[in-house]
């Protein structure tokens, strides 16, 4: 079937084997007409050898939070008609108090050969916790439409309650006086930059 642009979605197609027309609709994206952004929601493992035999809900070693491998496809991946870069990740403060918020931004620039679209995604990891913590925890998104050789700056809130975890023993939120690695990235296994904060006790 030939294919023929009518305008907008609307594709008119030569049936060679009856000669007949028929009306096609292909999406903007698939088309290239319009960038697309579109992320998983899950991790796709090469194989499920490379996961542990499912004994119980601890997760040990399953999904992109506690898995240690690479996987093909995993968690935020996505793709795109062009490129982007990223630079100067940054926070409000180098610490945070229990009760405080925090401002972490990094400048995005298109550096393709076409505008687009990029999702900009802010995982954080604790490096002193006394209990087991994800891998991988993601704590913000922001969808990025830049325009070729545009630069400009996605910015995260960071709340110090959202870092704590549920003490069984407390019936409660515990907020841990730990550092906190910020990584800044374009799924769960790329990331890009990284900045180390200061989380206050409580």
């Amino acid at each position: 079937m030939n294919l023929v642009p009518t305008g907008g979605q609307m594709f008119a197609g030569l049936d060679d084997s009856t000669r007949s027309t028929r009306l096609v609709v292909i999406d903007p994206a698939a088309a290239g007409r319009r960038g697309p952004a579109g992320r998983l929601p899950v991790t796709f493992f090469r194989s499920v050898n490379d996961l542990p035999p499912f004994y119980d809900y601890a997760m040990a070693g399953c999904t992109c939070q506690f898995f240690g491998g690479v996987p093909p496809y995993p968690f935020g991946f996505g793709l795109s008609y062009t490129m982007f870069g990223y630079r100067h990740l940054r926070t409000s403060a180098d610490t945070v108090a229990t009760d405080g918020t925090l401002t972490a931004s990094v400048d995005v620039t298109n550096t393709g050969a076409r505008a687009g679209d990029e999702v900009v995604q802010l995982y954080v990891r604790q490096l002193g916790s006394g209990v087991e913590r994800l891998r991988k925890d993601l704590r913000g998104f922001r969808r990025a439409t830049r325009q070729r050789g545009e630069t400009r700056t996605a910015i995260f809130p960071l709340a110090a309650w959202s870092l704590a975890y549920w003490g069984t023993g407390r019936h409660g939120r515990v907020i841990e006086a730990e550092p906190v690695l910020l990584e800044v990235g374009v799924s769960s296994a790329d990331m890009r930059l990284t900045r180390q904060i200061v989380v206050g006790g409580g």
